[in-house]
């Protein structure tokens, strides 16, 4: 819940009743908008100008689909038969807690680099550790190698992060031609990188994760994972999971596949479109599948031209349609 002051965060009587008020159940949320149709319709104002309010909502005709199946690994026939190919299962998702517990697509991290003060390389060296000792646990079929750890001074800010994630990215991802000369695009390789940012309690953590992420998406487009150094000093292994989980997301290995059945076409593409206002710009967040399972996303994000600003252009809708669609039609091979 955005937008919500600190003093009333803090009162959990307050915060209990703001949740209870927002998640109503779809009946209850009805009559929300009936007495709330009601008290307008009763108000002084609208009687003065005569106006005719209808109290009761608009309808309209749906379908309701049916709940989507998930795809399982065959643990009985995949443990017998080791060097023959998955077999998977599909089940119905009665219980969406499963979605935490599997990796449908396992990536291998081997190229990888942690940003980090002086203060916190030890978090970095320990997240490190970590990482590769669970993978060698075969948590999900994940393998992790080490990674690179790139120390900055503890008096750095925001523009040093910067400058530290074009270094390493111009001389380790891009790297040199045969004629030793500097290259401006990455080198043509199967591994993915990704950058994994240890973000300071010296630094406001909204600030320098807006501006690092603006940078490496413009200047420096590699995957990229932040995670706060109190976090790290949980010590908590569902935590790291959890985090070697989003970044094979990331990465493009899915986590879960579905099975919609007969009633969706597998050339159905689902999308979604918000604006959030969280900060200083209103920011456009686009997602578009583009698999039969609608597990891979094809994403945008852009500032609106105005702070507030809810209503999204033509122009921009159109450009993230048309990138949308060739990304389906690459993957799909039409």
């Amino acid at each position: 819940m955005v937008g919500i002051p600190a003093k009333i965060r803090e009162n959990k009587k307050v915060m209990a009743d703001i949740r209870q008020s927002l998640f109503q159940k779809p009946h209850e949320r009805i009559a929300s908008i009936k007495e709330l149709n009601r008290m307008i319709s009763d108000s002084k104002e609208v009687k003065e100008w005569n106006l005719d309010i209808n109290l009761e909502p608009d309808t309209i005709e749906a379908n309701v689909l049916k709940r989507p199946q998930i795809f399982q690994p065959n643990t009985a026939f995949n443990e017998k038969n080791p060097g023959a190919p998955q077999q998977l299962t599909a089940r119905p998702l009665d219980d969406t807690k499963i979605l935490g517990t599997i990796v449908h697509q396992p990536i291998h991290f081997r190229k990888w680099a942690i940003f980090c003060l002086e203060k916190d390389v030890h978090h970095g060296e320990y997240l490190n550790d970590r990482f590769y000792d669970l993978s060698q646990e075969r948590r999900f079929e994940i393998y992790v190698d080490y990674g690179d750890i790139v120390e900055l001074s503890n008096k750095s800010g925001i523009e040093a992060f910067k400058e530290a994630i074009d270094d390493y990215y111009l001389k380790y991802v891009c790297g040199k031609d045969q004629n030793g000369k500097q290259m401006k695009k990455p080198r043509k390789t199967k591994d993915l990188y990704f950058f994994l940012i240890i973000m300071p309690d010296s630094i406001k953590q909204e600030h320098l994760y807006t501006a690092l992420k603006n940078k490496i998406n413009t200047d420096s487009p590699v995957i990229s994972q932040f995670v706060s150094s109190k976090t790290i000093q949980k010590y908590n292994d569902r935590i790291y999971i959890n985090i070697l989980r989003q970044i094979n997301a990331k990465l493009g290995g899915d986590l879960w596949r579905l099975n919609f059945g007969t009633e969706i076409s597998k050339k159905t593409m689902l999308v979604g479109i918000d604006v959030c206002h969280k900060g200083k710009q209103s920011i456009i967040g686009f997602c578009a599948t583009y698999d039969e399972h609608m597990c891979k996303y094809y994403t945008q994000a852009s500032p609106q031209g105005q702070k507030g600003q809810e209503i999204i252009s033509s122009g921009v809708l159109q450009e993230y349609f048309k990138s949308a669609f060739q990304a389906f039609r690459e993957y799909n091979n039409g």
